[in-house]
């Protein structure tokens, strides 16, 4: 999707020249990173050994309730939930000791399943495995500063585009920073620590450190090609009703400039530059984008503000502020579960739609006409048990 070269964003570019690739905020930034970094055999195995320890203990109640006598919950499992493998990482470090005496406990009394002994020791295998312990430590302090720039990214990055542009090249540094030797030698010393039978020879640190190496590089590269355009957003904050002020006293000639630059043919310079000096003089107009293009609209100043309009309608369609990713998209949920449960009744196919779509349904059953054109409709299909038409005598 983001490939530079010969990915979706190439493709758009060579027919629109002039448009950005931006990061869309909704996107977990862990998720699109460590998918990314799944092209690294070891982190590919490493991920789909995450997903084991939540697997094990969900399949039984029996296993869930020796979980809770532990005291803590792993967190469920979801390849699409922004941020299972930060939580999942950071729990089975947090309670490391506490999953082994849980799994030995499995494997040595004798009330236990053969499936469940035979999953435990594979999991305990992991747990007495030196290159996933290091590959857990690693990716805990990854995630730390990549969380912190995904919460980020939550907030609305519109008002702040220069804090953002700060926070992306704070997170590369950062990444930078932990390529070094000093890294994994830490990373060894904390899984020790978590497993005293570990012992990294030179010939396992020098893998790990190719590792973690490549690991690191893929990130970069990929905070690289996700926010190369991030630089040249800031003219979105010409629309920033919170600087409009400031902006009053001291026009924003440099974000102007990069408006100009990024879209050359698009805006009248001097009449974009006039438009914007009265908005900021005039406190009524001093709204967020979309509420005064609304107000643009409806008092039809489209001409009047022709410049400006274009550039809310601009600002509007960058895809920086979309619903929470957190947020429950209950009508998207309904969508899945229909087409991943395939039917062949019409009439259960037909239910499923009404429910989707019942705003639409709510906004027609207002007109009295459309409820009983449908009552007519379905007294004629066949014969009904409760009569429906009548006639006159």
């Amino acid at each position: 999707m983001s490939g530079a070269k010969n990915g979706v964003q190439s493709l758009i570019k060579n027919i629109y020249p002039n448009v950005l690739f931006i990061h869309c905020y909704a996107h977990q930034l862990n998720l699109v990173l460590l998918y990314g970094a799944k092209k690294i055999k070891p982190v590919k195995l490493f991920i789909c050994n995450l997903t084991m320890f939540h697997t094990f203990f969900s399949r039984s109640s029996k296993r869930s309730e020796l979980l809770r006598q532990q005291g803590f919950k792993l967190p469920n499992h979801s390849d699409t939930r922004w941020n299972y493998h930060s939580r999942a990482a950071s729990t089975i470090k947090t309670h490391f000791i506490e999953l082994k005496n849980a799994f030995t406990h499995v494997i040595e009394e004798p009330n236990w399943d053969h499936i469940s002994i035979s999953t435990a020791s594979g999991i305990l295998d992991k747990l007495s495995d030196a290159q996933f312990v290091y590959l857990l430590v690693l990716f805990n302090k990854i995630f730390i500063y990549t969380d912190h720039v995904f919460n980020f990214l939550q907030s609305k990055i519109l008002s702040n585009i220069k804090s953002c542009i700060s926070e992306i090249q704070n997170l590369k540094k950062n990444l930078e920073d932990l390529r070094k030797e000093q890294t994994v030698n830490t990373c060894c010393d904390e899984a020790i620590q978590l497993n005293n039978d570990f012992e990294y020879g030179d010939k396992q640190k020098n893998n790990l450190r190719k590792i973690t190496y490549d690991i690191l590089d893929s990130l970069i590269v990929q905070i690289n090609i996700r926010f190369e355009d991030t630089s040249q957003l800031e003219f979105v904050e010409l629309t920033n009703e919170k600087k409009f002020d400031i902006y009053h006293n001291t026009f924003p000639e440099c974000k102007l400039i990069k408006l100009l630059k990024q879209y050359p043919n698009m805006f009248e310079e001097n009449r974009l530059r006039n438009e914007l000096s009265v908005i900021y003089s005039d406190n009524n107009k001093h709204l967020p984008p979309h509420k005064l293009l609304d107000l643009i609209i409806k008092n039809n100043l489209q001409e009047i503000y022709s410049q400006f309009t274009k550039l809310c309608q601009l600002v509007l369609t960058i895809p920086a502020t979309t619903a929470s990713s957190e947020r429950s998209m209950s009508t998207l949920k309904r969508i899945k579960s229909f087409l991943r449960n395939t039917m062949t009744n019409e009439r259960l196919t037909n239910l499923s739609s009404l429910a989707i779509e019942k705003n639409l349904l709510g906004v027609m059953a207002k007109d009295p006409t459309f409820v009983e054109s449908i009552i007519d409709d379905f007294a004629k299909k066949k014969d009904r048990r409760i009569e429906l038409e009548y006639k006159i005598i």
